[in-house]
């Protein structure tokens, strides 16, 4: 079966052009609306539990290396270490998403969890775009 010039160059086209959607998927040209999270914001809260009663202790810390594009309705992990240099135990208690709309969702290892040790992290995302801070905070127990 011979094709004509004018059949050959349709289908020319067309594979070209499927080549051409395929590349712009590829390279996340399509990949669709995302949260745009500014900067990470982590407030640590220590409670230290004294002989004389509790004494809580804040802390704000910038974490925007991790700044950037996250997928909307999803899941997405960090992992940040904690060390603990002090005298006495203190024990990561619990995770606290602040951002309107996203959640705490997990962490590995499970909390509790004693310090010097590596989390990962695990938030999930709203449906909605969102254009701004991200903010968590870790909650410590501490005792001397």
């Amino acid at each position: 079966m011979v094709m004509k010039k004018g059949t050959v160059l349709i289908v020319i086209v067309v594979l070209l052009v499927a080549l051409t959607i395929a590349v712009l998927f590829i390279s996340g040209v399509f990949s669709g609306p995302s949260h745009n999270l500014t900067e990470f914001k982590e407030n640590l809260v220590i409670t230290s539990y004294l002989s004389s009663g509790s004494q809580e202790s804040r802390f704000n810390m910038s974490q925007n290396g991790l700044a950037g594009k996250y997928p909307i309705g999803k899941m997405f992990t960090i992992t940040v270490p904690y060390t603990y240099d002090d005298s006495g135990n203190e024990t990561i208690t619990s995770i606290v998403c602040n951002t309107p709309g996203f959640s705490f969702v997990s962490a590995s290892p499970s909390l509790p969890a004693p310090l010097d040790v590596t989390l990962q992290i695990t938030f999930s995302t709203p449906e909605e775009a969102y254009t701004g801070p991200f903010e968590y905070t870790v909650y410590f127990d501490h005792y001397p």
